[in-house]
């Protein structure tokens, strides 16, 4: 019997494979979680001020399709969790906060922006106090990272959000973000994958 073990592999390598009748593919659950963060350090929410308006953050939540990234993106091969600990990790995840996570819905999304005074620019980008909503989010080189920082920069256009996508090189990102004394620094939010539980 010859078997390899791969982590890591993007949604489409692992479905060419899965068609090929040479192989047998089987997954087991695996607790890494692919999460956008907010950068809430002071001197970042004093750049970028809705940072500390958390409304106008679970606006971007629901602007923010899980299921969608889950059908499409990942191609069903996984499943959303909501929190700091996958849902993988029945031991020490906590089902009721799922309830938390907020719900699909642009409306709402849009509702709640214009109700934290973020207003429609004439280029379709919302701006307050002269300020417009854009910022770059860096997003660490693994396999499907870049195809969800794609659709979440789309669906953030959709409300009046403009994303530039940043995807340096793995070592880049850890060095200046993960690992960095600052961590998140200058960005407002970045995309990253990790492990997470106890």
């Amino acid at each position: 019997i010859n078997m390899d073990l791969g982590t890591k592999i993007a949604p489409q390598q692992i479905k060419i494979i899965q068609d090929n009748p040479d192989f047998v593919v089987q997954g087991t659950a695996y607790s890494t979680v692919v999460r956008m963060l907010f950068n809430n350090r002071s001197t970042t929410v004093d750049n970028f001020p809705w940072l500390a308006d958390k409304n106008v953050r679970m606006a971007i939540g629901h602007a923010i399709d899980r299921d969608a990234l889950v059908d499409d993106v990942m191609l069903g091969l996984t499943t959303t969790t909501w929190g700091p600990t996958s849902n993988t990790l029945p031991y020490y995840y906590n089902p009721e906060v799922a309830a938390l996570a907020p719900e699909f819905n642009v409306d709402t999304a849009k509702q709640m922006l214009d109700d934290a005074g973020w207003t429609v620019g004439s280029d379709g980008i919302r701006e307050k106090d002269g300020v417009r909503f854009a910022f770059t989010m860096p997003i660490i080189d693994e396999a499907q990272n870049a195809a969800v920082g794609e659709v979440i920069k789309q669906w953030l256009l959709e409300v009046g959000i403009e994303v530039t996508l940043w995807i340096p090189d793995r070592a880049t990102f850890l060095d200046n973000i993960n690992y960095a004394p600052e961590g998140l620094g200058e960005y407002a939010a970045v995309i990253t994958t990790g492990g997470t539980g106890p």
